[in-house]
């Protein structure tokens, strides 16, 4: 039910997301600028947010955060795990149980998850805009969840998406194309015209919305 996408770029950490839960998109990331970040999804395991941020906090990689978190959980069939490591690599996990589409995609400087889609074609065409090169991060980031949308999804609809870069976190809880509203939400904000107050109201907003989500 659900789709991510991790990308570091250098020193940044990008991480978008979409759901068919509406507000639900914002519950899956952590983000720890300079550390890395993870995405907990599927069925979620409560603990594997807060303990894989104090890992990520403690330098750990990849693999290790997925090697202490999956196998004492008993329902990890159910759970799908991405993260981004202190180290910069990257590690998945996808429980036989998550269906028949969900998968894990590993590139040099990207990582994808998802679960109940459409199709596989929805994870193909994430990771298809993310490995473009010399594409900016946003850009790389806002178009891969456009590019998920586009090919169908969250099989019961996608209704909600946040995007998190540079430890701020943009958010449309409920919405019929929540991509594509993400995109329109981040282009109104660095509109000239609407710059000053809108900017600010954006920034208030994704600052208040980063409390939980992005350590």
């Amino acid at each position: 039910m659900t789709y991510s996408l991790i990308i570091r770029e250098g020193d940044r950490i990008g991480v978008g997301v979409a759901t068919a839960v509406p507000g639900g998109a914002r519950q899956v990331p952590v983000v720890m600028p300079g550390r890395g970040a993870l995405c907990v999804q599927g069925q979620p395991n409560p603990f594997w947010r807060p303990y894989g941020a104090m890992m990520l906090s403690g330098g750990a990689s990849a693999e290790s955060i997925v090697r202490t978190l999956v196998p004492p959980d008993p329902s990890g069939d159910v759970r799908q795990l991405l993260v981004l490591g202190s180290d910069g690599r990257f590690a998945g996990f996808t429980g036989e149980s998550c269906g028949p589409t969900a998968r894990d995609i590993m590139g040099d400087d990207f990582a994808a998850a998802g679960n109940t889609l459409a199709s596989v074609d929805v994870l193909r065409a994430m990771t298809d805009v993310a490995s473009t090169p010399n594409a900016p991060l946003l850009s790389r980031l806002l178009h891969a969840l456009e590019a998920a949308e586009a090919a169908g999804g969250d099989a019961r609809g996608t209704r909600s998406a946040c995007l998190v870069i540079d430890g701020h976190m943009f958010a449309v809880d409920d919405q019929g194309e929540p991509a594509r509203a993400l995109a329109h939400m981040i282009a109104a904000a660095s509109t000239p015209m609407r710059g000053g107050m809108m900017h600010r109201q954006m920034n208030e907003r994704a600052t208040a919305r980063a409390v939980g989500a992005v350590s």
